[in-house]
């Protein structure tokens, strides 16, 4: 399904848990020039709607701390794949 890489050493911070998988996910708010990313860990091998999914409610959370009531467009994408036994 995803071509999965192993975890690179320079980035094994940002790799929380003891998850199989984890998929890098990028945001993007351009009317507020503000971008970030998240980590979203999982045991199992997860379908593009189901990373979506696991990111959304962290992300929407972090935008209404972030910026109050949150009403914006906003740009999302799994940009890289992870597999820890790699």
């Amino acid at each position: 399904m995803w071509e999965y890489s192993p975890i690179p050493k320079e980035k094994s911070s940002k790799f929380k848990g003891e998850a199989r998988y984890y998929y890098l996910v990028t945001f993007d708010v351009p009317s507020k020039e503000y971008e970030g990313e998240i980590m979203v860990p999982s045991d199992e091998e997860l379908m593009e709607d189901e990373i979506f999914n696991k990111s959304q409610v962290y992300l929407m959370n972090h935008f209404k701390e972030t910026f109050g009531k949150f009403q914006e467009h906003v740009n999302v994408s799994i940009s890289e794949f992870y597999d820890a036994t790699l």
